[in-house]
């Protein structure tokens, strides 16, 4: 008997815990450590097994870091309109084509594992689709084999489609729910008419996000009949309803009394304020509110927040994104967040109307804010004297103890890179950095690399789309180093897990990573092989 055999064995006959409590270890492991468990011995395998495929991503085509360049322009700053309906040509060379085809390989057996497999089928909570086909085809295949698979996986309690090539189908739907209905907590869908007459047939959904429509002439931004459907889906679930996430003016066609348990609201690209008055004064759980309002109607948003300071008083988190606020409205938006003294989670992506960073008025609020732990901030420097001034005047106002940072800004001058790394080095609960630019300078990367055990409590650092952990020894003779990058592709679809289960960070990073993906041209991410149930390579669980 091999030695690692011996010990699952003697741990299985004698040990004192028993498998309940080992399966709560299991939780606590890494996706690694996890894989390590599944196959160290056939004890540990029984045990880690629906932990590791509790989470299962199925892939449709190929994901690239370019696929979506054009479709993020809708959510970068500087756009003009909505862009409905254009399409991204791709070419592929050789080695795209064989991860296409290694791609529709894993996903087939992958599928064929569920159907044939009842004790597999049981153990899927969360089921992934990244549908990226290439080639001038529906998908037609592959949303049948998926079809099949879902009337037999009846556990599912979270279900998130990216994507749109292919849109999922009505009848994919329509056995979604009819085989987890019931149980399914979790539904993020791209938004499209063909489908949106499936949606009503989930009624107790805690959490629901409807992706940017992808037809030209969808009335869902203006608030037509599109948003019809979107109103019933919401009135079908208020009761157990806590997350929301809505492109355009649907979330004006909902009625307030179907939003009032909502928790948490996120309003992309809304067109008009119709209702957010009435939405800030009536929704009084509301603990997480999100507006990208890139569209240049900031102006009317914003008077509402100040004219409504008062409201929310218990927000714990306020995302604003892409917007150019004028001083005037910079004032107006300090004055709503300063009486909110439970505000945990604060990103200010927006910018000054004559292009400079977040405004003064807005910065003069953070020491203000006594529970302010995660923060993320965007400043545009030009020149030395001027960029040697913004840090100074960011070190006076970033609270210490925020222990996650995310600031978005140029660096044009090595000589000024020290004095960043002064300003990160004086945040001694700093755990979590990530610096988005459109050019950071290499002098700014070496010097953050050279000066890590400076960065004492520093766990993950991210420069634009490059992810790392920081690996730190025993002791603090040890070496500090930056671990492995993650794949783009994790990067693109990262969740809380990825983060650690660091739920602030996920949020912090959350409507960012497409910006830093099509910023630069990548090489095509690389590839690994692991282990499925029937012993065929595949991707699975957690793991991008």
């Amino acid at each position: 008997m091999s030695t690692v055999d011996s010990r699952c064995y003697y741990s299985r006959q004698t040990s004192p815990l028993p498998p309940e409590l080992w399966g709560r270890v299991i939780q606590c492991l890494s996706n690694k450590d996890t894989r390590s468990f599944f196959s160290a011995c056939r004890f540990f395998h029984d045990l880690a097994f629906p932990a590791l495929f509790s989470h299962v991503v199925l892939r449709f085509g190929l994901w690239r870091a370019d696929d979506e360049k054009n479709h993020a322009d809708d959510d970068l700053e500087d756009s003009d309109q909505p862009d409905y309906g254009r399409t991204f040509q791709v070419v592929l060379g050789t080695e795209h084509k064989h991860e296409v085809a290694q791609n529709h390989m894993r996903t087939c057996e992958m599928l064929y594992c569920i159907l044939h497999t009842p004790g597999f089928a049981r153990v899927v909570r969360k089921l992934s689709v990244h549908a990226y086909i290439l080639e001038d085809r529906e998908g037609t295949f592959e949303l049948y084999a998926l079809r099949e698979a879902l009337l037999v996986m009846k556990n599912i309690t979270s279900f998130h489609w990216d994507g749109r090539r292919p849109l999922p189908s009505a009848f994919v739907l329509d056995a979604l729910a009819e085989s987890s209905g019931h149980i399914l907590r979790d539904l993020s869908l791209p938004y499209d008419n063909v489908t949106d007459s499936c949606l009503t047939k989930f009624t107790r959904l805690q959490t629901l996000a409807l992706h940017r429509p992808n037809q030209y002439g969808v009335d869902v931004y203006t608030g037509g009949s599109d948003s019809v459907y979107i109103s019933e889906v919401v009135k079908a679930n208020q009761d157990t309803l806590k997350s929301l996430s809505l492109y355009g003016n649907a979330a004006w066609k909902c009625p307030v009394g179907s939003l009032l348990h909502l928790q948490e609201l996120e309003l992309i690209l809304p067109v008009s304020g119709a209702d957010f008055a009435l939405i800030l004064t009536q929704c009084a759980d509301l603990r997480y509110l999100t507006l990208n309002i890139s569209l240049g109607f900031n102006i009317e948003l914003i008077d509402v927040l100040e004219s409504h300071s008062a409201a929310l008083p218990h927000l714990t988190a306020f995302k604003l994104l892409n917007a150019n606020i004028p001083e005037r409205l910079a004032a107006s938006l300090a004055t709503f967040l300063q009486n909110k003294k439970s505000l945990r989670m604060l990103d200010l992506a927006c910018k000054t109307d004559h292009g400079g960073g977040v405004a003064l008025p807005l910065l003069e609020v953070l020491p203000q804010l006594p529970a302010l732990d995660v923060l993320g901030l965007t400043r545009v420097m030009s020149g030395d004297e001027m960029e040697g001034a913004e840090i100074d005047l960011l070190g006076r106002y970033i609270p210490e103890c925020v222990s996650a940072l995310m600031l978005r800004l140029d660096v044009e001058r090595e000589r000024t890179c020290s004095k960043w790394i002064d300003l990160v080095a004086k945040l001694p609960a700093l755990r979590y950095l990530h610096i988005l630019d459109s050019e950071i300078c290499d002098g700014l990367k070496t010097q953050l690399r050279e000066n890590l055990p400076r960065l004492r409590s520093l766990e993950l650092l991210g420069f634009g789309p490059y992810v790392r952990w920081v690996e730190r020894g025993d002791s603090e003779r040890d070496m500090v180093r930056l671990g492995d990058a993650w794949r783009f592709r994790k990067v693109r679809f990262c969740t809380a897990e990825d983060f650690g289960c660091h739920a602030d960070w996920e949020w912090l990073f959350r409507h960012h990573a497409l910006g830093a993906l099509v910023s630069r041209s990548f090489p095509s991410p690389r590839r690994s092989k692991l282990i499925s149930p029937i012993g065929t390579p595949v991707r699975f669980g957690n793991i991008v």
